[in-house]
């Protein structure tokens, strides 16, 4: 149906205009394929859509079985947490329809599948309390820093049997005499190769993923193999070693690795400060509330439940700033709120 007042093509089912909140009553549906010119002469603007994949998903229509003339109105991804090490997939939406507000956590594990749903009249909504941050994590922060041991150790453990390898070679089939004598220098040309390269990784990563505490972690270890060990050799060689060259190279070792050490510190710091949101959605019958999504936490048995303690999904931010302003104009605008919001 056409708006009279500002030209907006709406659905044939629309009691009020979803641009400017006209009446339709009494308006023909005869002209709804048509788009009229509004006062200025510009086509009718067509209704919101969401670029988001995340946002186009609809719980009705994929999970839930809807009530008698129940409709969505928006569906928002809100969750979302992953543990490869313990093998858990789960998310959660939250769905809101002209009739309820819906929390749905799937969860995925080794031991199969799990759903969680939570809902509330949307008649008998009273409040909401929302959150949105960050906070430091203990558990990533033992994570960061158990991975960087472990990677760092394994990298110089390989290089230093690779190290040995090429000695043995030239050893046995080099035929330059001078190869021979600076044999030893191949665990300092593979450290700096490693140093600089794992340095380099390291800036490249973004803070959140746990590979940028790893390779400042090996860029470390590739430091103290080019200084020929660990940090009291490097001093040694620095300050005792009657070789220009070798005290050059230790100085330099020395300080590169001192600055990878405290950016590793900083790179571990940095992947422990978690993003984290809170919703409490709150019920007219009293202080409890139905709908509750906390913010992150340790670990859960659950599969599905850790999308009531995850990191916000992409959808979350969004949601804060929505939701209560969704809510407020189905309650009070009935129809012409859901129109409003409406996207599927």
């Amino acid at each position: 149906m056409i708006c009279p007042n500002c030209g907006a093509n709406n659905e044939a089912t629309y009691q009020f205009c979803m641009k400017c909140g006209t009446s339709l009553s009494g308006v023909s549906p005869a002209v709804a394929v048509e788009e009229l010119p509004n006062d200025h002469g510009n086509t009718a603007a067509p209704p919101i859509e969401i670029q988001s994949p995340s946002r186009k998903k609809d719980l009705l229509k994929d999970r839930i079985t809807p009530a008698e003339g129940e409709v969505s109105v928006r569906t928002y991804y809100c969750t979302y947490y992953l543990s490869r090490l313990l093998g858990l997939e789960a998310w959660g939406y939250l769905g809101i329809t002209n009739k309820r507000v819906i929390f749905q956590a799937l969860g995925t594990s080794n031991a199969g599948s799990s759903v969680i749903q939570s809902e509330l009249s949307i008649a008998d909504v009273s409040g909401i309390s929302s959150y949105k941050g960050t906070f430091f994590s203990f558990a990533h922060l033992a994570t960061a820093f158990f991975a960087s041991s472990i990677g760092a150790s394994m990298i110089s453990l390989f290089v230093a049997i690779l190290s040995g390898i090429v000695i043995a070679l030239i050893a046995r089939y080099g035929q330059d005499t001078e190869w021979k004598t600076n044999s030893y220098l191949v665990p300092s040309i593979l450290g700096w190769i490693l140093g600089v390269g794992a340095f380099l990784a390291a800036v490249a990563f973004p803070r959140h993923i746990i590979w940028k505490p790893m390779a400042a972690a090996i860029s470390g270890a590739g430091f103290v193999i080019a200084g020929g060990g660990g940090l009291a050799g490097r001093l040694v060689s620095f300050f005792f070693s009657n070789n220009e060259n070798a005290t050059i190279l230790a100085g330099l070792s020395f300080f590169f690795g001192a600055l990878v050490t405290i950016y590793g510190l900083f790179c571990i710091v940095w992947y422990s400060r978690r993003p984290t949101f809170s919703l409490a959605i709150s019920s007219k019958g009293g202080s409890d509330t139905p709908i509750s999504i906390s913010g992150a936490s340790g670990l859960g048995y659950v599969s599905a439940g850790k999308a009531l303690t995850a990191e916000p999904a992409p959808d979350a931010e969004l949601m804060l700033q929505e939701l209560g302003a969704v809510i407020l104009d189905i309650q009070t605008l009935g129809d012409m709120g859901i129109n409003k919001w409406k996207v599927f």
